[in-house]
């Protein structure tokens, strides 16, 4: 019997020049213009075949070399380079998403802790705003979400959509805006 091989994979990310990182043991502290966020790299690499290398370059960017052994380690380099790239996107730009209530007399009112849905319910429904997730409402039936973390806002989004599920018949409920429904055709005579 032949031993197998394991074969190294290597990856690099290059850092805008916006952001900035910092690596100490094993936690990634990743800071951009719109605040801070913190990658915990032993959560990824269970059997420690994972190497992380921060380069500071003259031209003032950063470079992050990645090295694993395995196809395992494969698809966990490919889970942290995503990740860090969501981190990226989200620190540089933020994250945007836009929940709708579709339904006679669904609305929704902002106060500074809290979300007050009416959503076909005898009592309206309250719902906290987290501290890293901003909230607010243009129109009675259209809720905005913005923040850094994609992972933090799809939860709150996540947490909206739970409230009201789609019914496929009329198709009322909270929805993702810009998001189809799948209909039932209703009973035929």
């Amino acid at each position: 019997m032949r031993p197998v091989a394991l074969t190294s994979f290597k990856k690099r990310c290059i850092v805008p020049a916006t952001v900035q990182m910092f690596l100490q043991n094993s936690v990634l502290e990743v800071e951009g213009p719109l605040g801070k966020a913190e990658l915990h790299l032993k959560t990824y690499d269970k059997k420690g075949g994972f190497s992380v290398k921060l380069v500071q370059h003259p031209q003032a960017h950063q470079e992050l070399h990645f090295r694993t052994r395995g196809q395992e380690g494969q698809k966990t380099l490919h889970t942290v380079t995503s990740t860090l790239m969501q981190y990226i996107e989200g620190l540089t730009k933020g994250v945007f998403l836009s929940v709708e209530l579709v339904g006679v007399g669904f609305k929704a009112n902002v106060s500074h802790t809290a979300v007050e849905l009416r959503v076909g319910y005898s009592h309206p429904v309250t719902l906290a705003i987290p501290n890293d997730v901003k909230i607010f409402v243009p129109k009675a039936t259209i809720i905005c979400l913005f923040g850094v973390s994609k992972k933090r806002v799809s939860q709150v989004a996540a947490t909206l959509l739970a409230l009201k599920p789609v019914e496929p018949y009329k198709g009322k409920g909270v929805q993702l805006k810009d998001s189809t429904v799948i209909r039932k055709p209703g009973k035929k005579k």
